[in-house]
């Protein structure tokens, strides 16, 4: 039997430095555009343009896969299955970038602070109520909000914060929502609205009309 030489189809030759180039152009070949349709398809999905992003995805495949067949083709077997390896690893490279990308952009919350206003929230007395803003889409049907509260020098002596609680309630949210009053208030509140913005109302509830009390917004997220 005939002993195959370096040089025979079927034996595997080791890629010099010259061929580890080729081999690395290729995969960035490969590489760049499911990186790009995968930068598409996230920003499709979280704007929500699905329809868009599969096309995209599907267009670079079919682009693809016929370079990766031509190039393969230009040498013997073992270039072929090399090629396929590389196209498959920029492959697996793009999908996990996507998937690692998208499970960080849907787990981080979205801070909406630079976007909301609350006003009519100073010298607050028992039953006044202020009113929150929030210019932004919220995203999954929570809001995120923290206040803090100063009792007003303005008053008559009496401490507003150990004894008062805040309702929330408007026809943005999908129910009214309590909490005890704090220097410092977090309360995440479940959204109803699907516009643009979002309004809510803020009710102190004191018991007393003799304290005042201000209220200042410190930040406002959609988790």
């Amino acid at each position: 039997m005939t002993a195959q030489g370096p040089g025979s189809p079927g034996s595997e030759r080791p890629p010099g430095p010259e061929s580890t180039r080729q081999l690395w152009t290729l995969f960035l070949v490969y590489l760049t555009p499911f990186a790009l349709a995968a930068v598409v398809v996230l920003w499709a999905a979280f704007a929500g343009h699905d329809f868009g992003a599969m096309a995209t995805v599907v267009a670079a495949l079919v682009t693809v896969l016929p370079a990766m067949e031509w190039v393969g083709r230009r040498d013997d077997r073992i270039q072929v299955t090399r090629n396929r390896q590389i196209f498959l690893a920029a492959l697996g490279v793009a999908v996990t970038g996507a998937a690692v990308t998208a499970f960080a952009l849907s787990t981080a919350s979205e801070d909406v602070t630079g976007r909301s206003h609350l006003l009519h929230a100073k010298d607050m007395n028992d039953g006044a109520t202020a009113q929150l803003n929030v210019d932004a889409e919220p995203s999954n049907g929570k809001l995120e909000l923290t206040l803090s509260a100063e009792d007003n020098a303005d008053g008559a002596g009496t401490s507003c914060v150990p004894t008062s609680r805040l309702r929330f309630h408007g026809t943005d949210l999908a129910g009214e929502s309590t909490v005890d009053l704090d220097d410092v208030v977090t309360k995440t509140l479940p959204v109803r609205a699907n516009g643009p913005r979002v309004r809510l109302t803020i009710t102190l509830e004191s018991g007393s009309g003799l304290c005042q009390v201000d209220l200042t917004l410190k930040s406002v997220n959609y988790p």
